[in-house]
């Protein structure tokens, strides 16, 4: 884990793991075993950064199925969750909202942080996106999926 090495001999503080759901396209080529793999890719990522510096954080983007392992919640720190309840100004499917809370409030309950992060473009949307988030216990984000620029966001 070279590369891993050298990003905290540089000083960074932590990773951001993106495309973490990558796992579901080998899933559907036959491979099995692609779930776990990425859960112990997650896993040798932490371990050899915090045997650098204990404080490290590991932090994967989406895939909160993901912390149903021991495993891999015990590796991270934090998740980043993004489209939990609107897909753009489309708000989710109240089933795929609650599945993905249960997990989530898993890594909130494990004393972890969750970074959500949603899309919509109506200051309605945004607002409610920003107050379920917040009423979750998770750090709320709103911008737009280019994520090219950032944008304060009053809710009163």
């Amino acid at each position: 884990m070279d590369k891993i090495d050298k990003i905290v001999a540089a000083g960074y503080d932590g990773v951001y793991l993106d495309i973490i759901d990558a796992y579901y396209y080998f899933e559907e080529q036959g491979r099995s075993t692609a779930r776990e793999e990425m859960i112990d890719f997650v896993a040798k990522i932490s371990e050899e950064a915090k045997t650098e510096n204990p404080n490290f954080l590991i932090i994967p983007q989406n895939s909160p199925e993901l912390v149903g392992s021991e495993k891999y919640l015990s590796a991270i720190d934090g998740l980043g969750k993004e489209d939990t309840w609107y897909n753009d100004d489309e708000a989710k499917d109240e089933k795929e909202i609650e599945s993905d809370l249960a997990y989530l409030k898993k890594v909130v309950q494990a004393g972890k942080f969750v970074l959500a992060i949603d899309y919509p473009t109506t200051r309605n949307k945004q607002c409610d996106f920003i107050n379920k988030a917040l009423s979750n216990g998770f750090v709320p984000f709103v911008s737009s999926r280019e994520l090219d620029k950032i944008e304060v966001i009053s809710c009163n």
